[in-house]
This record gives structure tokens, C-alpha cells and sequence, in this order.
């Protein structure tokens, strides 16, 4: 695996259907994947 390759895990959860839909559109709105916004913000979680 090159030093650039990040391994990622899948994970199930449940969020507020509005909440979803809220990063949905910020995700949009920013040309990002779903999955980018979220990890973002669990990295600043850390």
C-alpha cells in the first residue's frame, strides 16, 4: 500500500433524518462526497 493510501473501514450508524439531509446538501453545495464531509468533522471531533 503506497504512503498516500488511507484505509478505510465501513461502519453502520443512525443519525436525525433532517440532520442527513442538512449534510446532504452542505456536501452539495461544496462539490464533496458525503463521505468526505463526515469524516472531516469526526476528525475534528478528535
Amino acid at each position: 500500500m503506497a504512503t498516500d493510501e488511507i484505509r478505510r473501514v465501513k461502519f453502520a450508524s443512525q443519525v436525525d433524518p433532517r440532520l442527513l439531509e442538512d449534510l446532504k446538501a452542505i456536501a452539495k453545495a461544496e462539490g464533496r462526497q458525503l463521505q468526505a464531509l463526515v469524516e472531516e468533522a469526526l476528525r475534528l471531533c478528535r
